[in-house]
């Protein structure tokens, strides 16, 4: 990628070294190639920087001490370049066309200001529906094919609905609160 990135992937971690580096290649194998990767470490005292270190100059990486993962997405955020922001967890893995297919949706609708994509469960016992939001709280939502758990949001928003003085401590809670401020959510691909 040459110049500015159009998309700033932000990974907070803590303590995620055994998931990371998949989560990382899924990122790396994006179709999308005008992106860049921030990960920001919340004071993991396991081997988390050695993992990213292992990516050399493709992924920017940041340490603070341990502040929860909202502090360490907002820190992400100073840091990011990019008009559009892709905040994904430690241990969330996307398609190859992922960044590709939500940075296309909000190319063709203008006005968009955060596209959605609903994920799926890998597996596990502690998780006891098939998506990461129930249908149930899904209402008003379009149903239009497959996605995965991250969001797109530009980054004049998030300044200003995501750094909140008390920062939310779940993606729930922050989709909530954006949701409630009125800026319009567009779930193109919801599941």
């Amino acid at each position: 990628m040459d110049g500015t990135p159009k998309v700033s992937v932000i990974i907070a971690t803590f303590n995620r070294a055994a998931f990371l580096s998949e989560t990382l290649d899924s990122v790396m194998r994006q179709k999308f190639e005008e992106f860049e990767v921030i990960v920001v470490d919340d004071g993991s005292t396991d081997d988390t920087k050695e993992v990213v270190r292992h990516y050399g100059d493709r992924i920017r990486y940041v340490f603070q001490e341990n502040r929860g993962p909202s502090a360490a997405r907002n820190l992400g955020v100073r840091h990011a370049r990019a008009p559009w922001l892709a905040i994904q967890d430690s241990d969330d893995l996307c398609t190859p066309d992922h960044l590709e297919v939500l940075y296309g949706y909000a190319r063709e609708h203008s006005g968009c200001r955060m596209v959605f994509a609903n994920g799926v469960y890998l597996g596990g016992r502690e998780h006891n529906r098939e998506t990461i939001i129930p249908a149930g709280n899904r209402a008003g939502w379009p149903e239009k094919g497959f996605g995965w758990s991250i969001s797109l949001k530009k980054a004049s928003c998030a300044c200003r609905q995501l750094l909140f003085p008390n920062p939310p401590t779940t993606r729930w809670e922050a989709m909530t609160r954006i949701s409630a401020s009125a800026w319009t959510w567009i779930s193109p691909f919801g599941c």
